[in-house]
């Protein structure tokens, strides 16, 4: 009775295997990003204790940076000794990628390149110089573009900084090492097409059924993290843009992982 249980165990665990290698096509993919145990966790806060950080920064499960939130009210009431410029802000936030960027994944600076400096408030560097030349804020805010790996866009992966005149006081994001890709795509961007043509998708209550006769814009390739109950899984997809949607698709298993209509909140 006893053999007969463990052979069943084994045929069990191997349909589950076969079942997900077949849905992927590729026993590598995709890569799993796993959470941190409460060790690795514990060493990676006592990391962040001991910089100028800890007070405005926190870390989730897997360890990666976010600002507390109501940083903006904890922020020190001082304002810059001098007017910093925005090259010099700029180079500040590579120095601290150097520096502090294993919390984010990153130490390469070459990679990073800023998308907007601000106010905490959202205001834009150039449009506060402009209307309150005398009033430097209490602090700049320093947003980085999306990492791009092997050439791909990686979604949901902006970086910010936080500065005060007395240097970074918190930060927030991250990037992924190691991202597998697929050498060979089991869906091509035209089969990507034909799954999704005549379905029937909504989004905020809002249809829309793509066929061959709507107008279809350049489709793009994208690594699209997708955060499940204990683990991230990083998808490579295809980005499609039939009328005024985005639809993104699996490249390997052909599901359809998001959908969406541009420019809406």
């Amino acid at each position: 009775m006893r053999k007969a249980l463990i052979i069943l165990l084994y045929i069990t665990l191997f349909f589950a295997i076969s079942c997900k290698k077949d849905e992927f096509g590729d026993p590598n993919y995709p890569t799993t990003i796993k959470e941190l145990s409460a060790d690795e966790l514990d060493q990676l806060l006592n990391q962040l204790e001991q910089t100028p950080l800890s007070e405005l920064t926190a870390l989730d499960p897997y360890g990666f940076p976010f600002m507390i939130n109501g940083y903006q009210d904890s922020i020190i009431n001082e304002n810059w000794f001098h007017e910093t410029t925005y090259e010099e802000l700029v180079e500040l936030t590579k120095k601290t990628v150097i520096e502090y960027g294993h919390f984010l994944n990153v130490t390469d600076s070459s990679l990073v390149t800023i998308k907007s400096v601000s106010t905490v408030n959202n205001m834009k560097y150039e449009q506060f110089m402009a209307v309150y030349p005398d009033s430097l804020p209490p602090a700049w805010k320093i947003t980085v573009n999306q990492q791009i790996y092997e050439g791909i866009e990686v979604r949901g992966t902006t970086l910010t900084f936080l500065f005060s005149p007395y240097g970074i006081i918190s930060l927030g994001g991250h990037w992924f090492n190691n991202i597998y890709i697929p050498d060979s795509l089991r869906h091509s961007d035209e089969d990507a097409k034909n799954l999704i043509i005549d379905e029937l998708f909504t989004y905020k209550n809002v249809e829309f059924t793509p066929t061959l006769d709507s107008y279809w814009h350049n489709t793009s390739k994208v690594i699209l993290p997708i955060r499940l109950s204990d683990h991230i899984e990083l998808r490579v997809c295809w980005a499609l843009y039939p009328e005024n949607w985005e639809i993104i698709v699996d490249t390997q298993s052909g599901e359809t992982i998001s959908v969406l209509i541009i420019g809406s909140n």
